[in-house]
């Protein structure tokens, strides 16, 4: 799948790369946008993929967590396997993750799942802690065994065990720690919103960020300090955005570009009407990748400091190194804007 494949090329000064189960894990760490969940039970999900519905869906979570009743659990998995075998293993299908419910879950389902392997890219781990880290992995490394290509992991950083602040480094570490041993399968760590403001009782209205929360903006702070950090670095995404009627826009907008600056790709999202905006967001302005690619080439010729093209910043090869790279990985999967476009102009295309 190519992100904004449809968009005419005048948009453009450098098009977005193709993307499948396939690509390089960090292409695809970069490349799952918006995350859009479903719950499970819902009837249609596997013709709203076929039919492509949603025209700019490109990532998938099929939940069987948060998103159903206690008492759906049952019901949930039938549907979900219904889902699966509907779909064709050689299609151009969004990356499709799903979110179980606990190991014993996992466990549980995973011989199953196992045949559907090619139109799976992965499982998100809810309330992800030590208490059920190795659980998850174990069976993850199981499932694996003699796969073509793994099936990847995404974490989800919302229970007591990291917004907890006496033992939320101390657990935050340990989780590095056990994530560094499957590295090669793991795309992301997630953070959740919804389940840690609900700890306290607190929910924000639409014109609140997350980074104003404060017990949230210090978890994912934390987060970021920890697992961003070189050499063993993964990419973060950002918190889920509840709202999703036209006078919210400004908040999501407001939010996207916040966690951008602090870092995050990508983010989960609960409604068709946010994958426009958060896809948009992503893609890499001319400015940014004339840069960036400026400081990739110093890099490996002389180092040191020199004056960006658009006269208007310097650039420090050693210090901007690494987010040059990252820049040149959002510019292969997102595209790059041409000269005056910005993400506004994507988005009134879309």
């Amino acid at each position: 799948m190519h992100y904004f494949s449809h968009l005419p090329d005048a948009l453009f000064a450098k098009r977005p790369t193709a993307l499948t189960n396939m690509s390089p894990r960090e292409h695809i760490a970069y490349g799952l946008g918006a995350l859009l969940y479903m719950p499970a039970t819902r009837e249609d999900i596997s013709t709203l993929i076929t039919t492509q519905k949603f025209a700019y869906l490109r990532t998938l979570a099929i939940c069987l967590e948060d998103a159903i009743a206690d008492n759906e659990v049952e019901a949930a998995e039938r549907s979900l396997l219904t889902h699966l075998a509907a779909l064709p293993a050689d299609g151009d299908l969004p990356f499709i993750f799903i979110r179980l419910r606990s190991p014993e879950q996992f466990v549980r389902l995973a011989p199953v799942l196992r045949a559907y392997a090619a139109v799976i890219t992965g499982f998100i781990f809810p309330k992800f802690s030590t208490a059920n880290a190795g659980a998850y992995f174990t069976t993850l490394a199981t499932l694996n065994q003699g796969l073509v290509r793994p099936l990847y992991a995404m974490p989800i950083l919302e229970s007591t065990h990291v917004l907890y602040k006496e033992q939320r480094m101390a657990e935050l570490l340990a989780l590095k720690t056990c994530i560094d041993g499957y590295a090669d399968w793991v795309l992301n760590i997630r953070i959740g919103a919804t389940d840690l403001c609900g700890l306290y009782g607190l929910r924000r209205d639409a014109r609140t960020p997350i980074y104003d929360i404060g017990l949230v903006r210090e978890l994912i702070t934390d987060t970021l300090n920890v697992f961003m950090r070189a050499p063993q670095a993964y990419v973060v995404s950002g918190p889920v955005w509840e709202y999703f009627d036209e006078a919210s826009r400004a908040g999501l907008v407001r939010e996207v570009q916040l966690d951008r600056a602090n870092g995050i790709v990508g983010k989960t999202v609960i409604h068709p009407s946010h994958l426009a905006i958060v896809q948009a967001l992503q893609a890499v302005t001319l400015e940014e990748y004339q840069d960036a690619s400026a400081i990739l080439a110093h890099s490996t010729t002389t180092n040191g400091v020199f004056s960006s093209e658009f006269r208007n910043k310097m650039n420090e090869t050693k210090p901007h190194l690494r987010w040059a790279q990252k820049i040149a990985v959002r510019a292969l999967v997102y595209g790059v804007l041409a000269h005056g476009k910005t993400y506004e102009d994507l988005c009134a295309s879309l």
